[in-house]
């Protein structure tokens, strides 16, 4: 060591400790990646498909302009949930991930963070239970209001995109605003596997 360090070495017992540290870490972090398995990726999902059929829907303003929402409901990027799996042991592993989230006009999902586990248990040579579990923590869609011009009905109110042609009181439209978790927010299983 000391061939390939000059004498006037400003590397202290501290910065050695902290280089065999970081070299310890990176071996770790290589070993962690090469455990680490891709279990699932989903491009897009049941809420921004269901989000994405209000943009075909519209209706006609008072004097007869059609108005489609279009681009309020439709983004050029889809939620993308990545799904990684590391095994801890032979017969447990942990899930982790992540979800892009989604945004255009008039709704937002959120991103989101993916965790869970899989636990395997042998009860002979022949019988294995396997339970796993899986939380979307985040995620959730939120739908955004429109601000509309009633004349002299109403003024200018906040209301409900999709319900403001509706014979509802714009107040009253945005309770109807969409604000939903992922449909798959959780997800548990248990599975019995029997071998001949």
């Amino acid at each position: 060591m000391k061939q390939f360090l000059p004498n006037n070495s400003l590397l202290s017992g501290a910065g050695i400790a902290a280089l065999i540290a970081f070299s310890t870490w990176g071996t770790r972090s290589l070993a962690f990646t090469e455990e680490t398995r891709l279990v699932g990726v989903n491009v897009g999902s049941t809420l921004s498909s269901a989000i994405r059929d209000f943009s075909n829907d519209g209706f006609e303003l008072s004097d007869g302009t059609p108005l489609v929402f279009g681009d309020w409901y439709r983004s050029d990027w889809r939620d993308l949930r990545v799904t990684m799996m590391n095994e801890i042991s032979r017969d447990f592993g942990v899930y982790w991930g992540f979800g892009t989230g989604e945004r255009a006009e008039k709704y937002e999902i959120q991103p989101s963070i993916v965790v869970g586990f899989i636990s395997q248990m042998n009860l002979s040579e022949q019988e294995t239970v396997t339970f796993s579990a899986l939380a979307i923590l985040g995620g959730r869609l939120k739908e955004k209001p429109c601000t509309a011009d009633f004349g002299t009905i109403g003024g200018v109110q906040k209301v409900n995109c999709r319900l403001a042609a509706s014979p509802m009181r714009p107040s009253e439209t945005l309770e109807y605003l969409l604000d939903e978790p992922p449909t798959d927010q959780i997800r548990v299983s248990i599975r019995y596997q029997f071998r001949f």
